[in-house]
């Protein structure tokens, strides 16, 4: 298949079901070492971010190394699946044992631009690299009930800027990289979630 087919055909699949899942991106060695390097950070460099409406100070994030070799093969592989898009630097993203689940949310406000845009290729999207087993996302696809994606080593989950979702409750620690693939026609409010 080639690149310019493979373009066109995920790009009608997160048009019309408002995500996909790219299988084994990555193996599960360089995820290892790449979570091993990416907790030696959760103490020094994160801060706590949102989950339930009382935070329970078990979810963090912050951002990754400059150069990170697994974060920029990352964006070389969505280059090449979503070029008209910006991948942004992102962020690691922490849970401990006993996080509760986040709202439901969008990461961008959900206009009537920004719904007409996600039916085409220049829509921004959302993106989870899951660096470990037991890593997963709550969604609420369109017109369809909440379901829970479960996700292995090494799959890249990405997703429409409109699609309601919210990182899940966790029995085990987890770690995951987050990114955003911005559109030059639609501003993300940077830091700021819009709760549905």
């Amino acid at each position: 298949m080639t690149t310019k087919k493979l373009k066109v055909e995920l790009a009608d699949v997160v048009s019309t079901q408002g995500y996909e899942i790219h299988s084994k991106v990555f193996d599960e060695d360089v995820c290892n070492k790449t979570r091993i390097e990416f907790l030696e950070l959760s103490n020094a460099n994160a801060r706590y971010i949102f989950n339930d409406k009382k935070n329970d100070k078990k979810r963090k994030s912050c951002p990754p190394p400059r150069n990170h070799p697994t974060i920029n093969r990352l964006i070389e592989f969505l280059k090449v699946v979503y070029p008209e898009l910006n991948p942004s630097r992102g962020d690691i993203l922490f849970s401990k044992e006993g996080c509760k689940e986040q709202q439901l949310h969008t990461d961008y406000e959900v206009t009537d631009e920004l719904v007409e845009l996600c039916k085409i290729s220049k829509a921004p999207l959302s993106v989870i690299l899951s660096i470990m087993d037991g890593t997963k996302i709550k969604i609420k696809p369109f017109n369809s009930d909440v379901q829970i994606i479960n996700l292995g080593v090494g799959d890249v989950f990405v997703f429409r800027a409109d699609l309601v979702h919210a990182g899940c409750a966790y029995d085990k620690e987890n770690v995951r990289f987050h990114l955003y693939l911005d559109s030059n026609d639609v501003k993300r409010v940077k830091n700021r979630t819009f709760i549905v």
